[in-house]
């Protein structure tokens, strides 16, 4: 493992990946992927690419405010994103219990290019290769499903599993997820929990989910093995979405994108 340390307003950013060391130059002359030939030289090229990608993506995803879209129709989960969006927070997890999911995926992906979406609540290694089909950077899972993490890599993804215990973290941290989420966080002792799983797993970066409000964002965020929050309800609140109200959803996102800005982070 190679560890990569950066700064960013005084504090240190780790971000642990596979090593790097290739036969194959990390240059701007790599061809793109789907011109890499078959062979050995092409799939060890592959491998590099991959883990370029996947730091990139790491990056995107570094102190930001993921949101999952869990909606009962496909028009509304896309003006719920294209809100959430033009709110400010770039980082979706689009889950898969959402009608047509991989055609929102694919919709959100290409309208918005520099967005950071993903697939949610991925529980078979099929669904992977279709996320990854439909445009998808990371999957992520509310338990860990191994072959899910396996596949993920295979599709040169972010691995997302999903845990609840010390024990559950370390598992899915050793099969390969470039991330662990904490689910549901907030029911399983919230920012205490965060803390306890640091002490001895301090190098594994976390990205508790469920239950997070906007006045303990800057608290969790603070925490050195926290690398992302997600929310759902707090953004995309029951009584906008039933009154469809886009605008205070696209509000909601904003107050949440400016306390990640306060906190140093962009």
């Amino acid at each position: 493992m190679v560890q990569v340390s950066c700064e960013k307003r005084g504090m240190n950013r780790l971000a642990f990946v596979p090593s790097l060391v290739s036969p194959v130059g990390l240059t701007d002359h790599h061809k793109p992927w789907n011109k890499v030939k078959n062979s050995a030289y092409g799939k060890r090229q592959v491998k590099v690419i991959s883990l370029v990608k996947n730091d990139q993506v790491l990056e995107k995803l570094y102190k930001k405010v993921v949101v999952c879209i869990r909606q009962q129709s496909y028009s509304l989960a896309l003006n719920t994103c294209r809100a959430v969006l033009e709110g400010g927070l770039d980082c979706l997890e689009i889950t898969l219990t959402t009608p047509d999911a991989f055609e929102l995926i694919h919709t959100v992906a290409s309208e918005y290019p520099q967005a950071t979406i993903g697939a949610g609540t991925v529980l078979k290694p099929s669904q992977v290769k279709l996320a990854a089909k439909s445009g998808a950077l990371f999957v992520m899972s509310p338990v860990l499903v191994q072959d899910v993490v396996q596949e993920t890599i295979r599709q040169g993804l972010v691995a997302i599993p999903g845990a609840a215990t010390p024990s559950e973290v370390f598992n899915c941290f050793v099969s390969g997820a470039s991330l662990v989420k904490v689910f549901p966080v907030e029911s399983f002792g919230g920012l205490s929990l965060v803390k306890t799983i640091g002490g001895p797993f301090p190098d594994i970066p976390l990205l508790p989910t469920s239950g997070i409000t906007l006045s303990a964002l800057p608290a969790y965020l603070s925490e050195k093995n926290v690398w992302a929050v997600g929310v759902s309800k707090q953004i995309v609140d029951s009584n906008s979405l039933t009154s469809e109200n886009w605008k205070q959803i696209e509000e909601n996102a904003r107050r949440w994108n400016c306390i990640v800005r306060d906190c140093g982070w962009k």
